[in-house]
């Protein structure tokens, strides 16, 4: 996969096998730093001098796993000539992110994010917030923001922002003395919409979760899985009877 470490970008190289026992084994191969275009050739390149640091022999390679970038693949079937495999955990998470650029859905997540920023990165916020869980005998959660680039992110934001309901409407009506501007409370309706926006992502978390299993063999049960996202979790769920939100991989609704 190709990542980014702080301002460093990065290709993490990682082998799966099976044992003499049929064993799952998964290792850390290694870790690359890009110093210069990512192009199909010099992924190529990189993959194998890892692969020959190993005394790892290309034929015993059976596919290539990545995401769905164009220039990965472009490395993978066209420089390696090897079997592509689109990663679905990457596909299913790049389609929450699409879906949550939807028009019915983005302004609710934005609002969302703008209260939970508020309380995460003010410590006076913060406390106040915590002691009014105390006193509702609730959880005492730090809310958190959603992420573009941390997968589950956005259900760990709304999960903790629904736990925790009472206490932020509680501490959003309160007169604050602060420079800051408060966020305004999300509406009935709002909050409404937010418990059920939840209830998808939380499926969709655990699907990506288990297509990601490195101990278990996945691929057999993508479809599956796929099809009990959308046709259980996103059909039926309430929040369903608004104007339709749809899951897109690289364009295709699913």
């Amino acid at each position: 996969m190709v990542g980014r470490v702080a301002l460093m970008m990065i290709i993490t190289i990682t082998g799966h096998g099976i044992t003499a026992e049929w064993v799952l084994e998964t290792f850390l191969l290694d870790v690359v730093p890009v110093h210069q275009d990512e192009t199909g050739v010099f992924l190529a390149e990189s993959i194998t001098e890892v692969l020959d640091s190993w005394n790892i022999e290309m034929q015993r390679v059976v596919c290539i796993t990545t995401d769905g970038a164009a220039n990965i693949r472009n490395a993978v079937e066209e420089e390696l000539k090897m079997p592509w495999v689109y990663c679905s955990a990457h596909a299913v998470n790049l389609a929450i992110r699409l879906s949550l650029d939807h028009a019915l859905v983005k302004p609710l997540v934005l609002k969302a994010k703008l209260i939970a920023k508020f309380f995460k990165n003010s410590p006076k916020a913060s406390r106040i917030l915590a002691d009014k869980q105390r006193e509702l005998h609730l959880s005492v959660l730090k809310l958190k923001a959603d992420n573009n680039t941390r997968w589950g992110s956005a259900h760990e934001m709304l999960e903790r922002l629904w736990k925790s309901r009472s206490a932020v409407t509680a501490c959003l009506a309160r007169r604050w003395n602060t420079r800051r501007k408060v966020p305004d409370d999300l509406t009935t309706e709002e909050w409404k919409a937010l418990h059920e926006l939840g209830l998808i992502l939380r499926a969709l978390k655990d699907g990506s979760e288990f297509l990601s299993s490195q101990r278990n063999p996945t691929i057999g049960s993508v479809m599956p899985v796929l099809y009990t996202m959308i046709y259980h979790h996103l059909v039926d769920i309430p929040f369903k009877k608004q104007p339709k939100m749809t899951l897109r991989i690289d364009g295709t609704s699913l």
